[in-house]
């Protein structure tokens, strides 16, 4: 047994050894084995940003730069050793393609990166502008050259000019195809061709050479006709395909053509240094020094930077007896003008610049400087595709991150964060202030940057008209749930999810879904999971604990295992945005609000009453100690349809399953129209309180065991029904009947 296997092997080894069809036949399949196997860092990584570089350094040139090296391959495979004879027309062929390039070079593409670039892209645009000879004259260099080393014994006066480069071209493509090599090559066997002849002639010589020897034949031999026959059938039947395995097309990053890039236009220089004078003359006028050192000029508000300045004061030295009165001076000490003096006069600011409200940044964090945010006279709108065009969303990516594209600081920056690293976020802020258009442009800066494989949504929209939009994309685990029960539900499953990531973390060995990852013995592909919550009031209405308890416990727990929140309000209170849902989320973003306890709600700060509104936010994070001012990206109603279509119409690998089913005995929200109700956790506790006292009300319990008014009122439910109260009564609290 075991010397049949190594003689397989060897015919196997001198087979490979002796056709090259079955080298390249290997070499094939090793490719796939690899490419599959490294298909995630090929189509999330690599594809992406492939075709971007190539765009930004060749631009269109890319073709022909294909085409020249398809050409050289196929010359030095066709002729071996003996490719080099035709250097001449190698070299002329690139200074051709380089001549191309530099053409290219002088024109603009219509659109995206060859528009900033050229057409020939970095490369064509220094042949053409930042070269050390001038363009057209490089052309007709390189063009000259490139003829005279494929044809330097050919006379220019025989032909014209147009007809040179054509008669050279083929007689390059002449000298390839149809010359024979001066050296001897090997020549390849060809495979053997069975026919019934070749069969009938291989099976009667070893019978006739086995009958010379006295060959005695093995007993249970087919004889010669049926093998024969056997054999021809063999031959005359065509071969069934075999097929092969299909692991299904993979998932594609939608281009950024879909979205569309805003009007750029900016604050004058002339406009900027009117106000940083009118500053510095204000406050000059109330014995307070500054020099403005810089102006940042952003979208909405434009930072201008303070120096302190000093204060000046004068004291007269005293007399001595001995000195004479011509020495008395007066001398000078200084000090550094006050910060508080500078903020205390925001009023007095606001007036001289005629603006709606003013912003001061006492000091600018990482600066010796006082900021002052001035409103722009005419807000400028920052574009979502701009901000998704930042090298930084490419380095977010190659780090395996969620990127999330803000918008543009009040110094014109661009904001992006990564979601992992927040890692949740409470959005807060008035009707009307973009808190909804925030949430889309969230979403979509995710999709477009992050395929299905690797995140997952849960959309809850109890307004049913803001989320609804992404219906039917691949990312979505369930369709946008409206229904605050079903919202409930589905936030419950995924606390089980949760906890069933957990314990394949415990089974692999790894603390969080990182190292699961990159782990060779992961057992189940593990997407990330973002909840968008657009309307929190509603669920809190519907049920205030198990809404807080299970958003808590995401919170807390939910990083390790790749779940993060994006929740929204338009209502700051403090039975929505309670103490337990701040502490778990520390990146937070506020647009305006009305008043400044609703500011101090959701930043522990004012600030947020001051803001302009239409997407002007202040958003706070870890990274920074002070909230940072940004203008959030817009989208339009078209770019999300736009990228919605192309989702819902790409078809590619299944997806693994993610389960919101909760278990048999974890109903929160019985069926109002059924009779039966399970009883609630709190029976026990309420029956007991109820013993206590003569009569009871829902309020008592409310206060008492600290819950809403919906489970309040079930419990007194299930208090009648038990008969430990009695019936109710208009105006009046339930007699209790079974005393403790």
């Amino acid at each position: 047994m075991f010397t049949s296997i190594l003689t397989n092997i060897k015919k196997l080894t001198r087979e490979l050894s002796d056709n090259p069809s079955a080298q390249a036949a290997v070499l094939f399949v090793a490719s796939v084995i690899i490419i599959y196997l490294q298909r995630e860092y090929i189509i999330e990584t690599f594809i992406p940003n492939i075709s971007d570089i190539v765009l930004t350094y060749v631009g269109y040139g890319f073709v022909t730069l294909s085409i020249f090296l398809i050409g050289v391959t196929a010359t030095v495979n066709h002729f071996r050793k003996d490719s080099l004879i035709f250097w001449p027309q190698l070299v002329s062929t690139l200074l051709t393609v380089i001549s191309i390039q530099l053409v290219m070079g002088a024109f603009k593409g219509p659109q995206g990166i060859v528009f900033k670039e050229t057409t020939g892209g970095r490369f064509g645009k220094y042949l053409w502008e930042d070269f050390y000879i001038p363009g057209p004259l490089l052309l007709l260099l390189l063009l000259l050259i490139a003829f005279y080393i494929s044809w330097p014994k050919f006379s220019l006066a025989k032909l014209k000019l147009s007809k040179l480069y054509f008669l050279s071209f083929l007689y390059f493509l002449r000298k390839i195809f149809k010359s024979k090599s001066k050296k001897p090559r090997i020549i390849e066997k060809k495979p053997y061709q069975e026919t019934k002849d070749n069969i009938q002639q291989k099976i009667e010589e070893p019978r006739k050479k086995s009958l010379q020897d006295n060959y005695q034949p093995i007993k249970n031999n087919p004889p010669f006709e049926e093998k024969t026959k056997k054999i021809e059938e063999k031959i005359d039947t065509p071969k069934k395909p075999t097929r092969a395995f299909t692991f299904g097309k993979p998932w594609a990053i939608p281009e950024m053509s879909l979205l569309e890039y805003g009007p750029e236009a900016s604050i004058s220089s002339d406009e900027s240094k009117l106000v940083a004078e009118k500053i510095e003359e204000t406050l000059i006028n109330h014995g307070i020094e500054v020099r403005v050192n810089q102006i940042k000029p952003g979208p909405t508000v434009t930072m201008y930077g303070l120096t302190p300045g000093w204060t000046r004061k004068t004291r007269r030295p005293k007399k001595n007896d001995s000195e004479d009165d011509n020495l008395d001076e007066e001398s000078d000490k200084g000090t550094r003008v006050k910060v508080d003096s500078i903020v205390a006069r925001e009023k007095d600011l606001a007036l001289a610049l005629a603006a709606p409200s003013l912003r001061i940044e006492a000091p600018v964090p990482g600066e010796s400087i006082v900021g002052i945010e001035v409103p722009n006279k005419k807000a400028l709108m920052v574009s979502l595709r701009k901000t998704l065009e930042h090298e930084k969303v490419n380095y977010i990516k190659q780090e395996m991150g969620i990127p999330l594209a803000l918008g543009q600081g009040s110094s014109g920056e661009a904001t992006i964060t990564d979601l992992r690293k927040l890692p949740h976020l409470l959005i807060a802020g008035s009707t009307g202030s973009g808190k909804s258009v925030c949430i889309n442009t969230l979403l979509v800066s995710m999709i477009s940057k992050m395929t299905p494989d690797r995140l997952r949504l849960l959309l809850i929209d109890p307004k049913r008209v803001e989320l609804t939009p992404f219906n039917g994309i691949p990312h979505l685990i369930s369709p946008v749930v409206v229904e605050p029960e079903d919202a409930v539900k589905s936030l419950k499953g995924l606390l089980e999810e949760m906890i069933r990531r957990y314990k394949i973390l415990e089974e692999i060995g790894v603390r969080n879904i990182d190292s699961y990852i990159n782990h060779p013995k992961a057992i189940e592909p593990m997407p990330y999971l973002v909840i968008a919550i657009d309307e929190l009031a509603d669920l809190m209405m519907t049920a205030p604990y198990e809404v807080e308890q299970t958003l808590t416990r995401l919170a807390q727990l939910g990083r390790a295992t790749g779940i993060h929140l994006l929740v929204a309000t338009q209502r700051p209170s403090v039975d929505v945005v309670t103490g337990l849902i701040k502490a778990n989320f520390p990146s937070r973003i506020s647009f305006a609000v009305v008043s400044q306890v609703d500011s101090r709600t959701i930043l522990d700060s004012s600030g947020a009453e001051r803001l302009l509104g239409k997407g002007d936010m202040l958003f706070l994070s870890s990274d920074f100690p002070k909230a940072q001012r940004v203008q959030g990206a817009y989208l339009s109603d078209d770019e999300i349809n736009k990228l919605v279509n192309y989702w819902s119409t790409q078809e590619g690998p299944p997806l693994p399953e993610i389960s919101l089913e909760l278990p048999v005995n974890d109903i929160t929200n019985p069926d109002l129209n059924s009779g039966d109700f399970p009883q609630d956790e709190l029976f026990s506790k309420a029956s007991e309180l109820a013993g206590r006292y003569s009569h009871i009300s829902t309020s008592l319990l409310q206060r008492k065991l600290r819950i809403g008014y919906p489970r309040a009122a079930r419990l007194i439910d299930q208090l009648e029904d038990a008969g430990v109260i009695g019936p109710e009564e208009p105006g009046k609290s339930r007699e209790v009947l079974i005393q403790s």
